[in-house]
C-alpha cells in the first residue's frame, strides 16, 4: 500500500472471537527470539497429561516466531493470529488487523485497489457488527515456487474514520475451506 499508512495505537479496539478453530495471537511487540522462547515453553507445558515432544515444540514455534517477525515488519499492522487446528500440526491461516490513514475522501473501493494493487479480487458490499464494509475474495500464486494462496479480507471505516483491513490467508486448494471461517470471524468483529 502506498501512502496511506501509519503505524500508531488507536483510542478504540477492534475484536472478534478466536476461540474456534483454535488461534494463538501473535505479540508483535516481543523481540522475536524471546517471542519464539515463549511459544515453545508454551507448546510443550500446555499439556501435562501428554507434553508435546520437545523437537516438535521447537520447529512449531519457530514457524509461529517467523510469522510473528514477517507481520511485525508490516506498516499498520494491530494485531494478528495463526491457526492451528491439530496440537501437533502446522500453521494453516494467518489472520491480521492493519489500520490505513488514507485522506477521508478516498472511498473504501479506492482503498481496497490501492491496497492490493494488480490482484485479481472479487469485491461484495456487507454489513457488520462494525458497519458497511467490502468483502474482498482473492486467489492466486505467490513466491517463487507459485504457492497457492487464498485470502478473504475485509475494509471497513473505524470510529475515527481511518480504513481497517482485516484479512485472513491460507494456502489455497481452490476448495474456499477457509472462507466460511473467515466470514464467521468477520461477522464477530466489535469496536471495543
Amino acid at each position: 500500500m502506498r501512502g496511506f499508512r501509519r503505524r500508531r495505537q488507536p483510542q478504540w479496539g477492534v475484536t472478534t472471537d478466536l476461540t474456534i478453530p483454535p488461534w494463538y495471537p501473535l505479540d508483535l511487540g516481543v523481540e522475536p527470539s524471546r517471542f519464539r522462547a515463549v511459544v515453545e515453553r508454551a507448546l510443550r507445558d500446555a499439556d501435562p497429561w501428554s507434553p508435546m515432544d520437545a523437537g516438535v515444540a521447537e520447529a512449531t514455534a519457530a514457524e509461529i516466531a517467523g510469522w510473528a517477525a514477517t507481520l511485525r515488519s508490516v506498516p499498520g499492522i494491530l494485531d494478528a493470529a495463526v491457526l492451528r487446528p491439530s496440537v501437533e500440526g502446522p500453521v494453516e491461516a494467518v489472520l491480521s488487523t492493519s489500520l490505513s490513514s488514507p485522506p477521508a475522501s478516498v472511498t473504501l473501493e479506492e482503498f481496497v485497489e490501492e491496497h492490493l494493487g494488480d490482484a485479481t479480487y472479487d469485491l461484495t458490499e456487507e454489513a457488520l457488527p462494525v458497519g458497511e464494509a467490502l468483502r474482498v475474495h482473492r486467489a492466486g500464486r505467490s513466491g517463487d515456487d507459485e504457492t497457492s494462496v487464498e485470502a478473504v479480507g475485509y475494509a471497513f471505516r473505524a470510529p475515527d474514520g481511518d480504513v481497517v483491513w482485516h484479512e485472513m490467508f491460507w494456502a489455497g486448494t481452490g476448495e474456499h475451506r477457509w472462507c466460511d471461517t473467515a466470514d464467521a470471524l468477520a461477522r464477530g468483529l466489535t469496536f471495543t
